[in-house]
């Protein structure tokens, strides 16, 4: 098991699942962890291994998983997931958080490990008092995207496929 942290991995696969409970569809993608921050500073792990995040289908997921699948190069066939070649080997950041869970049938407690893009993970926002606001980046955004058709620069700092 990882410890909590900051880490950065490579993209090595992806493809589409369901939940075992809720039946709940989702897109996952699979990482080769090989750094951790360590003081602010990117050190290898010891052993290198595959980690995997969810995006959810949700209406309530979906504002987010559709950021998080642009801001992999995701080229948009939710039913083949594939992804731009050019980020496989841009170090993705990825944070490790411990959550307790409780098998319902046997009652026993045990830590599992949940994997998320770094900046993406549970936080609280306020709403957006005024929406017009954001006309002016909604404009600029599409400008951008037009201009480029690029897909966003990888995260600053993370290490590329070492």
């Amino acid at each position: 098991m990882f410890a909590e942290g900051l880490y950065s991995g490579l993209r090595v696969g992806q493809g589409l699942g369901e939940s075992k409970d809720k039946k709940t569809p989702y897109v996952y993608v699979e990482f080769e962890i090989r750094h951790i921050a360590v003081n602010g500073n990117w050190r290898p792990v010891p052993s290198p291994e595959k980690r995997t995040v969810m995006m959810y289908l949700t209406d309530g997921a979906w504002p987010s998983t559709c950021q998080k699948l642009d801001s992999l190069g995701f080229k948009g066939d939710l039913k083949n997931p594939q992804f731009d070649e050019a980020t496989a080997n841009q170090g993705v950041e990825l944070r490790c958080r411990h959550e307790p869970y409780t098998n319902p049938n046997t009652g026993k407690t045990r830590t599992n490990e949940k994997w998320e893009l770094e900046g993406w993970g549970e936080q609280s926002h306020s709403p957006i008092s005024d929406l017009s606001k954001l006309d002016v980046f909604a404009a600029r955004y599409r400008q951008e995207k037009a201009n480029t058709g690029a897909p966003p620069p990888p995260m600053a700092g993370a290490p590329a496929g070492q």
